[in-house]
């Protein structure tokens, strides 16, 4: 299962410190995670059903940061996967939410 995530910056300011967090339903790994630009942003820490992606240092204005993710799931299931992003420059997340039918194991 492919999922495009793209975080953007849409303030006037240069931003840092941009961490950002997937939360997986059980029975979901992580197959593979690829930064369109920088091979050391597809780094990842897995903590139970969370993943999260290596930080970044700086985000100029709307500069966007792009990723490819690779999930499995092994069960028909109806997945809610949640993106949450937050950064020095931000007083709350930011956070999209998508949900995809398996209709048998991928």
């Amino acid at each position: 299962i492919q999922y495009a995530l793209r975080v953007t910056n849409s303030s006037e300011l240069i931003d840092s410190n941009v961490i950002i967090k997937l939360n997986l339903p059980d029975g979901v790994r992580i197959d593979s995670v690829a930064h369109t630009e920088s091979p050391a942003l597809s780094r990842y820490d897995r903590n139970g059903n969370q993943i999260y992606l290596q930080e970044i240092e700086a985000l100029r204005p709307g500069e966007t940061s792009q990723y490819g993710i690779k999930l499995v799931s092994k069960q028909p299931q109806s997945l809610k996967i949640t993106a949450e992003a937050i950064s020095r420059g931000t007083e709350s997340k930011a956070q999209s939410q998508v949900t995809t039918q398996v209709i048998s194991g991928q």
